[in-house]
């Protein structure tokens, strides 16, 4: 009769995916200095709205300087997330995975109100079309921007939006 073997903690490690193309470790140079830039790239956000977003000339070159903001802040965060989620994943006890998923979180939560004010400058955009045909990288971005748009309809203020935002970060959407 063939021996059944117990699982071994060898065997188990040779059965858990590999992370280390993502990050090294929570304790890493490579994630610690990303969750920096992410919180940089947030500050950057946020300036560029608070600044940019009081009038509409320039509105071609603000739309696509606020696209290129956001992709960038998405793809570094995304990877952040991604890290803390799978690391999550492979052990529901992993605290540490959690702390981090929960520190990214509340780190992005602090974009709200840029988005808010996008969506309210945005919606102030006359013929936002004619701007879209005008640039290359607009029109990638079209349905997007056409989605953002009629959002923008429902958008409540600045601060009820980011109650909100804050609210979800305490399970208020579970």
């Amino acid at each position: 009769m063939p021996e059944i073997k117990q699982d071994s903690s060898r065997d188990l490690d040779r059965m858990r995916w590999s992370l280390r193309e993502l990050y090294s470790s929570f304790e890493g140079e490579d994630f610690k200095n990303d969750l920096k830039r992410l919180d940089e790239k947030i500050q950057e956000i946020k300036l560029f709205t608070e600044s940019e977003f009081k009038d509409y000339s320039n509105a071609t070159e603000k739309l696509e300087k606020y696209l290129e903001l956001v992709n960038s802040y998405q793809d570094l965060q995304g990877t952040l997330q991604a890290f803390a989620s799978l690391r999550f994943a492979a052990d529901a006890k992993d605290n540490e995975a959690k702390k981090y998923q929960e520190v990214i979180e509340s780190l992005c939560s602090g974009v709200t109100t840029s988005k808010v004010s996008f969506l309210k400058w945005l919606k102030g955009i006359e013929s936002l079309d004619k701007y879209i045909e005008s640039s290359d990288l607009l029109k990638e971005y079209s349905f997007y921007l056409q989605e953002s748009l009629e959002k923008s309809r429902y958008l409540l203020g600045e601060k009820e939006e980011e109650i909100i935002a804050l609210m979800k970060l305490t399970g208020s959407g579970a």
